[in-house]
């Protein structure tokens, strides 16, 4: 997922960005189609966006594979400087969508907390 991002980078040639609306826009830009990625809101210190691309755990309560997949969204933020958590993950059960937050890297993050970090009810004749 990391060389993939690398790539993306390299390609799109993204720009780091001081404003962290502007980071959120340049994380947007990374990908190919607008609609991908929706940025909700924002404030001084957050950009608070939806992902709408159908992932491959979708559903299946495996909020750890998500993570692992988010390794790209990660290294895209790393270069435009910004960190980059998943709020509420597509791999739970019914959700449709990755509700996500992007923050300055330095900022603290204490109060975002990420969706692979919750307690899981367990999942029974899934599998």
């Amino acid at each position: 997922m990391r060389l993939n991002a690398r790539s993306v980078l390299f390609i799109r040639r993204a720009e780091t960005k001081q404003d962290i609306t502007d980071a959120g826009r340049e994380w947007k830009r990374m990908f190919p189609a607008s609609g991908m990625q929706e940025i909700i809101s924002s404030d001084a210190d957050t950009v608070y966006a939806e992902t709408h691309v159908r992932c491959p755990p979708r559903d299946s309560g495996d909020v750890q594979a998500c993570y692992k997949v988010m390794a790209f969204d990660r290294c895209l933020l790393e270069k435009i400087r910004g960190q980059f958590v998943v709020l509420e993950s597509q791999a739970a059960h019914g959700c449709k969508v990755c509700r996500v937050a992007i923050r300055r890297i330095g900022k603290p993050a204490d109060d975002l907390i990420p969706a692979h970090s919750r307690k899981q009810a367990p999942q029974y004749g899934r599998g």
